[in-house]
């Protein structure tokens, strides 16, 4: 049985939170950017869970098991990557995480771009051409 081919929504929809999320730190909102950054990997994670078990089942509630199968690979354990996600969705769901006023804009920064450079790393297992690939919003940040 052939597999049906991604939806350009797995493609698009990382990249428009990202754009987003930048929106948002420059007027510095960091509570949105937490919120479209966790958005941004959960759509990339579905692709991933879609390509690799071929089901649109909750992967948002997946045990740190299933996360772990889904994400490791020979050269890429994933561990890091649940890690992030998860402490995304902690900052993302936390009402009263901390107040805009004491978060560190480079910080904030700092998260951006480890998002982005998880998102370019998912994507290369999302899509097997280069030109599918996650494209990062800004500029890569040398040092992370």
């Amino acid at each position: 049985m052939e597999k049906k081919p991604l939806n350009n929504r797995y493609l698009d929809a990382p990249g428009y939170h990202m754009q987003m999320a930048w929106i948002m730190y420059d007027h510095r909102q960091f509570k949105m950017c937490y919120i479209l950054c966790e958005w941004a990997l959960s759509d990339m994670v579905q692709a991933l869970y879609v390509k690799k078990l071929d089901g649109y089942a909750n992967y948002r509630n997946l045990s740190m098991e299933e996360q772990l199968h889904l994400l490791h690979t020979e050269s890429d354990h994933g561990l890091d990557i649940i890690v992030f996600w998860g402490t995304l969705k902690c900052l993302a769901t936390e009402l009263d995480v901390t107040h805009d006023a004491n978060v560190r804009y480079e910080d904030v920064r700092r998260l951006l771009h480890k998002t982005e450079g998880i998102l370019w790393r998912l994507s290369q297992r999302v899509y097997e051409e280069p030109v599918m690939w996650y494209q990062r919003v800004r500029g890569e940040e040398s040092g992370l």
